[in-house]
């Protein structure tokens, strides 16, 4: 998550198959197979002859062939190669969102040009305990029930930006499942940021009596915000 908030350089190692390039005598057309990539074969399979067709081997379904070997390639007409990738993720974008790389994958007789590498990007460990929705963020925090009355501070050592970020409730009576706001701690998102959404664990109250001084107390609050 703390990559998806703050940016990060993708870095892919991969092998290529590219055209050899010391193959510099012109190809001519397969006589084996008339430039097709195919040669018609006959088959015997009991009283019955199937006709079919299988892939030039001479011209491995290219067509072409180059008569002159090549010691670079051996006659593959294709060569490994090695390449490094480099994307960008910027902060705000999403799961879900792709990088590509067009023409990177390998070349090869049967594609009129290379096709793209795609990369998806998937939030890995699914926001340990922040939960990702649109550009806020959500959490769960739990309380006493005295601090739901008298107040509570919160410190959040993991946020996705890397900082500490500190929530001080000052105080007044919340129930269980209620929802706090922290704005502007959610996700980027064009130069803004999503809030964060904490909402409220309660855990339950001591089953003591309230004494006549502690209820006469009480009553003197809940009457003064009546």
């Amino acid at each position: 998550l703390d990559a998806f908030y703050n940016g990060f350089e993708i870095h892919m190692n991969l092998r290529q198959n590219r055209k050899c390039s010391d193959c510099k005598v012109t190809t001519q057309t397969c006589g084996d197979c008339k430039g097709t990539g195919f040669r018609p074969v006959t088959r015997q399979m009991g009283p019955m002859v199937i006709r079919a067709q299988e892939v030039c081997g001479s011209c491995r379904q290219s067509g072409v062939v180059n008569p002159v070997s090549c010691g670079t390639c051996k006659n593959k007409r294709y060569v490994e190669v090695d390449k490094n990738l480099v994307g960008r993720v910027n902060p705000g974008m999403s799961e879900g969102e792709m990088l590509t790389f067009a023409g990177e994958c390998s070349e090869g007789p049967e594609f009129e040009r290379p096709g793209d590498v795609v990369i998806v990007l998937t939030l890995a460990d699914g926001g340990g305990r922040y939960s990702w929705r649109g550009n806020d963020l959500h959490i769960t925090h739990t309380i006493t029930y005295a601090e739901s009355m008298l107040g509570f501070r919160v410190v959040l050592d993991d946020h996705p930006s890397r900082q500490q970020q500190v929530f001080v409730w000052a105080g007044g009576p919340l129930i269980h499942g209620s929802v706090v706001r922290m704005e502007g701690k959610g996700m980027p998102k064009n130069g803004s940021f999503g809030d964060l959404l904490v909402k409220i664990d309660i855990t339950a109250p001591p089953l003591v009596p309230w004494t006549a001084e502690q209820r006469a107390a009480l009553l003197s609050v809940f009457a003064a915000s009546a």
